[in-house]
C-alpha cells in the first residue's frame, strides 16, 4: 500500500512534457520549443453578429469577471505559446449597433448597465469588443498577409496587449502584408492597437 502511493505521488508530480517543452518564456528556445502553439491560416471570417438585435446602448460589464475585453473571433489570455494568425479573410464583422451615437453618448464618468440597474456600481468598465483579443501575451505573435474589409470594433480590429517588455530575443509581434479596408472602431486606433503592460 505504502509502495502504491509513493509510485502514485511520484508519478502525479512529474509533468510528462518535462525536457520535451516548456510553458516557461525564459527556457522556450530552439532545442526546447513551447508546449502550445496556435496557427489559424486560409481560413474566412464573414458575417459575425448578423441577425443579433442591435443595440441601443454602450455596453458596461464588471472587469472582475473576464468579460471586458471581447474578441468575437479570437479571444485569448495568457496562452502560453507562438500565435500565427496568416493568410485569412475577414469580412462583414459589424457591432451589432444601432448606430455611432450608442458610443457617442455613453457616459464615460457615470456608467452604468441599461441592462442591469441594480449592478450599477460594479458594471462599471465599457466592454472593449474586437476582432481579434489577445491579451496578457509573452510569446510570439505573427498576424500576416491578412485581408480585414468592412468590419467594425470598439478599440482596434486585432487588440494585442504584453505582460511586460520582451526580454528574449524569441520574443516579438510581427504584423505586416495586411490589407484593412473599411475600417470603423469608436476609440483609438482602428485597425490594430498594442500595448504593453507595465512590469
Amino acid at each position: 500500500m505504502h509502495r502504491e502511493k509513493e509510485l502514485r505521488n511520484n508519478f502525479f508530480s512529474q509533468s510528462p512534457f518535462s525536457g520535451v517543452c516548456t510553458s516557461d518564456i525564459n527556457q522556450f528556445s530552439n532545442t526546447i520549443p513551447a508546449c502550445f502553439s496556435l496557427e489559424i491560416k486560409g481560413s474566412v471570417f464573414q458575417y459575425f453578429n448578423f441577425g443579433m438585435t442591435p443595440t441601443t446602448s454602450a455596453v458596461f460589464v464588471n472587469a472582475d469577471n473576464g468579460m471586458q475585453y471581447h474578441g468575437k473571433i479570437l479571444q485569448l489570455r495568457k496562452f502560453q505559446g507562438p500565435i500565427t494568425i496568416a493568410n485569412n479573410f475577414f469580412e462583414n464583422n459589424n457591432l451589432a449597433i444601432s448606430d455611432c451615437s450608442v458610443y457617442n453618448n455613453a457616459d464615460m464618468k457615470n456608467p452604468k448597465s441599461k441592462k442591469y440597474p441594480l449592478y450599477k456600481d460594479s458594471f462599471n468598465n465599457l466592454q472593449i469588443k474586437n476582432l481579434i483579443s489577445i491579451r496578457q501575451n509573452q510569446f510570439t505573435i505573427k498576424i500576416v498577409e491578412n485581408i480585414f474589409t468592412k468590419n467594425s470594433a470598439v478599440k482596434g480590429l486585432v487588440y494585442i496587449e504584453n505582460l511586460k517588455e520582451f526580454t528574449t530575443q524569441r520574443q516579438y509581434v510581427v504584423i505586416y502584408g495586411n490589407i484593412f479596408n473599411y475600417t470603423a472602431t469608436f476609440f483609438a486606433n482602428s485597425a490594430i492597437f498594442i500595448r504593453s503592460e507595465a512590469n
